[in-house]
């Protein structure tokens, strides 16, 4: 069964967006946050973007959500990439996804480990 997140509650009590990661390589990903997409929603994000060396140790990342930042929406339907306007929508994330928008990400193996959400407790 699938449990709701109050992501919105989550921000306000200093939340964050916890993993650890190493990489084989320097690599940079974006860690997101996406809206669903339907016939009247826009798959708007929230970004964060994410430079990890390659020296073989573990690094601990740690993503506050109130420090994410708007990042725009691809429409499929329009096919066309729609700038940040503010609609983001912390009621309707469907996806935690992390990309490689910048990078070419080929030949790089990256590890990740302990993906959770986290009390940062200010």
């Amino acid at each position: 069964m699938q449990q709701e997140i109050d992501w919105e509650y989550l921000k306000s009590q200093d939340y964050a967006i916890t993993f650890t990661v190493k990489a084989d390589k320097p690599a940079c990903f974006d860690v997101r946050l996406v809206n669903r997409e339907d016939a009247v929603g826009i798959p708007w994000r929230l970004y964060e973007r994410v430079e990890i060396e390659s020296d073989g140790q573990w690094h601990t990342v740690r993503i506050p959500l109130a420090s994410m930042r708007e990042h725009g929406a691809w429409d499929s339907a329009a096919e066309k990439w729609l700038i940040p306007e503010g609609k983001f929508s912390w009621d309707n994330i469907v996806t935690l996804a992390f990309a490689a928008e910048e990078t070419d990400l080929h030949g790089i193996t990256i590890l990740f480990d302990s993906i959770k959400l986290e009390n940062t407790g200010k």
